[in-house]
């Protein structure tokens, strides 16, 4: 999923006053911790490094880090941020368990799809590790 079509979905889903730097912003933070508390602990991260997207919108275009089925994850953290800017509380609510099993599930797929660089045990055989929001 790209930047551009989080941030249009999650819009069409919400109408808000949150401005598209603020969403690019909070879109890059989530990128950060996903890189920073997944990625990055595994066997040839990809990317190398952790991403930072601009809030002026040149990063439009740029895919996100998670990978579909698992990108619905996007559109909900986004919605969930409006509904607690918005102070609605009950539907932040709603949206923070939706967002949190998107996140377990996209963060088991990692596990069980990528070799942890902590993972290899004395006789070279590799294990993963789980990881939990």
């Amino acid at each position: 999923m790209k930047l551009n079509d989080a941030i249009t979905e999650a819009t069409s889903l919400r109408p808000s006053e949150v401005t598209r730097s603020t969403m690019i912003r909070w879109l890059s933070a989530l990128d950060g911790q996903i890189w920073q508390e997944v990625i990055k602990n595994y066997a040839d991260p990809d990317p190398d490094e952790m991403p930072e997207y601009d809030p002026s919108g040149q990063h439009t275009n740029t895919v996100l880090l998670v990978p579909a089925p698992y990108d619905l994850l996007y559109i909900d953290y986004l919605v969930m941020r409006i509904d607690l800017q918005n102070a609605d509380f009950e539907r932040y609510n709603n949206y923070a368990q939706r967002y949190q099993e998107e996140w377990q599930a996209y963060v088991d797929w990692y596990n069980r799809n990528h070799t942890h660089v902590n993972g290899q045990t004395e006789d070279g055989v590799y294990y993963n590790w789980a990881i939990s929001f």
